[in-house]
């Protein structure tokens, strides 16, 4: 009898685990201050944006809706560009691949460095060393520097730059999910767990990543404005999407040459590609400060 009471407790560790981590996160969601709800907003409108930009686009990708150069009016709110193409509408569109790389990017990412950070962190020894140098190496060139080889290796594509960036993301990721793990697995939980015979992978899956969770949110979002800021370098450099594809650094890389005679070509896109990168960081620093205080000093 006790036998089958201790398995049933068994099979809701990870649901009680899951409601508790909820519970945290929305604890930490209501103690978000002025700036940080007001970066939730933007990051929400963004995504509105890019779910309905077929919706909210007045013109197609590729339309030619008015003259060459024409600045903002009533018609065009943004301007056209050098093909006569509406700005405005290039500009909607263009937040749906942003949105899409750095999603895909940061969560392919963020969970091969969380599985790294885990492993290498838990287990130690040469696993961990080795794990460690790998890491240096790879973070001895700059990510955009290690983006553009990875692309120019790869070719430029929008699949592929997801790709580049999402490696460029795992080494600072895992170094700080294996820096966490290390004060995990000194807990009396864990000692228990080891002690009733539990495996490392059950240790690992059941006990440690649960309690990195707050720290999953917090990278995540401060990724999510590196990366889009990183697809928008890559597509400005034309190693991102094709050129027929809305791109905010692409449309940036086509209004750099006429910043004189028409300088709302760069403005609009500069524009919206530091509002989502601010309010992302700004949501960030927000979470970290909500659901991790002990990182408030680091």
């Amino acid at each position: 009898m006790t036998e089958g009471k201790s398995d049933v407790a068994r099979q809701w560790r990870i649901p009680s685990a899951r409601r508790r981590l909820l519970a945290r996160v929305l604890q930490g969601l209501a103690k978000l201050g002025p700036l940080g709800i007001g970066s939730l907003v933007i990051i929400i409108a963004l995504i509105g944006v890019a779910v309905f930009s077929a919706l909210l686009a007045n013109y197609g990708p590729r339309e030619l809706a008015g003259p060459r150069l024409a600045p903002p009016d009533s018609t065009f709110w943004m301007g056209t560009d050098s093909f006569g193409r509406d700005t405005y509408s290039r500009l909607v569109l263009g937040a749906r691949l942003s949105l899409y790389v750095g999603l895909v990017s940061v969560t392919l990412g963020v969970a091969a460095g969380l599985v790294v950070g885990v492993v290498t962190g838990y287990l130690g020894g040469k696993l961990d060393l080795i794990g460690q140098r790998v890491i240096d190496s790879m973070q001895a060139l700059p990510s955009l520097v290690l983006a553009l080889t990875l692309v120019a290796v790869l070719g430029a594509s929008v699949n592929n730059v997801v790709i580049a960036i999402a490696i460029t993301i795992i080494p600072g990721s895992a170094r700080v999910f294996r820096s966490r793990v290390l004060a995990i697995k000194e807990a009396t939980y864990v000692d228990a767990a080891i002690a009733s015979g539990a495996s490392h992978l059950r240790i690992m899956v059941v006990h440690v990543v649960p309690n990195l969770m707050a720290i999953v949110f917090i990278v995540f979002s401060l990724d999510l404005g590196r990366a889009i800021l990183a697809e928008a370098s890559l597509s400005f450099l034309g190693l991102g999407s094709p050129p027929d594809v809305p791109s905010w650094g692409g449309m940036i890389s086509l209004g750099r040459r006429y910043l004189v005679a028409a300088p709302w070509l760069a403005l609009f896109p500069g524009i919206a590609i530091s509002l989502t990168v601010y309010a992302f960081n700004l949501l960030g620093d927000s979470l970290r400060d909500a659901l991790d205080p002990k990182l408030r000093s680091r």
